[in-house]
């Protein structure tokens, strides 16, 4: 009977804390180790990362890993899923939260220029970048993983020897 492991699944993310550019290799061997351990005992891992799949996909490959991520989540909130050796994205979610980040943006833009229309900047060009945490554009469905999931933040640094 193979063994079940309690972790269901692993959050990564991806530039300073699971890769380092400089480094060789720049993912640690033993941290690839755990992870594929981890995975053939069920649990799936996900790289949560700002960059879009090109840039993600093209340091990936210099990375030369030996294990695959089931689900990326990039650009701060585009879900994707591995099938058949390919990235296959979750489109109605994709498109969903593409939707709402435009309005967002433009909702707040639009309250902070109310906000400072009254004075002496008030013609200065606003720029609004909001925070958007990966875990949290996570499905719903995910919610029955809360007591298992394991969340590393520059894990790659307790690997280098």
């Amino acid at each position: 009977m193979k063994a079940t492991n309690a972790i269901k699944l692993i959050s990564t993310d991806f530039d300073g804390t699971l890769f380092a550019e400089f480094e060789n290799p720049p993912v640690p061997e033993r941290l690839q180790k755990l992870i594929d351990s981890l995975q053939a005992q069920g649990a799936k891992w996900v790289i949560n990362t700002g960059r879009d799949m090109s840039s993600l996909m093209e340091t990936l490959g210099r990375a030369n890993l030996r294990i695959e991520p089931d689900y990326l989540v990039l650009v701060e909130r585009e879900i994707y899923y591995l099938e058949d050796s390919e990235y296959v994205s979750l489109t109605e979610w994709n498109s969903a939260c593409t939707e709402a980040h435009a309005a967002l943006f433009a909702r707040c833009a639009t309250m902070c220029r109310n906000c400072i229309g009254g004075s002496a900047h008030g013609s200065m060009p606003i720029s609004i970048l909001m925070p958007f945490r990966p875990s949290a554009s996570l499905p719903a469905t995910t919610g029955t993983w809360t007591s298992s999931i394991v969340t590393w933040t520059n894990i790659a640094g307790a690997f280098r020897t």
